[in-house]
């Protein structure tokens, strides 16, 4: 079972201004799901191409509309590029995106990788026993490191954070 890790008190030294923790966190629950999204619109990209081809070889003048100066497949044509354009501007955001996560996260040891993947890069249900039955880590141990990995985290990602 999955939960999405919201609603956790992690940062509670709550300062004035930008909370990157907290911003951090979010990150790193986000990530998944923008894996899949880039999958997802590199598919719909590779289709979204394959209609572009497609309309490459109608013929144009054939399918013009009387008075409107523009046939429908060129206006069909504008629109595909339109799209294609859009969506490779959103693909090419997340993968950015997903690069600055995991070279923030390549920051964090291998233990403090694993503490916030339970957390929040791929979620379990109760973290805490999770951790404490499968890896024998002490409880105090598992939210030192936490709270260290996330600071470590968002110091990578952001470049600063505020002591």
């Amino acid at each position: 079972n999955r939960n999405s890790g919201k609603g956790s008190s992690i940062c509670r030294g709550r300062r004035a201004g930008v909370n990157y923790e907290r911003y951090a966190i979010d990150k790193m629950q986000e990530y998944h799901s923008k894996l899949v999204g880039v999958r997802n619109l590199e598919e719909e990209l590779a289709e979204l191409r394959e209609r572009q081809t497609s309309l490459k070889t109608c013929s144009f003048d054939a399918l013009a509309v009387p008075g409107s100066g523009m046939s429908r497949a060129e206006d069909a044509m504008i629109n595909l590029i339109a799209n294609i354009d859009e969506k490779e501007r959103i693909l090419k955001q997340n993968k950015r995106e997903l690069r600055r996560v995991k070279r923030a996260l390549s920051a964090l040891t291998e233990k403090e990788k694993e503490v916030v993947t339970v957390f929040f890069l791929d979620p379990v249900d109760d973290p805490i026993r999770w951790l404490r039955k499968e890896k024998s880590y002490e409880r105090t141990w598992i939210y030192d490191t936490r709270r260290n990995a996330i600071r470590k985290f968002a110091k990578a990602f952001y470049g600063v954070v505020d002591d």
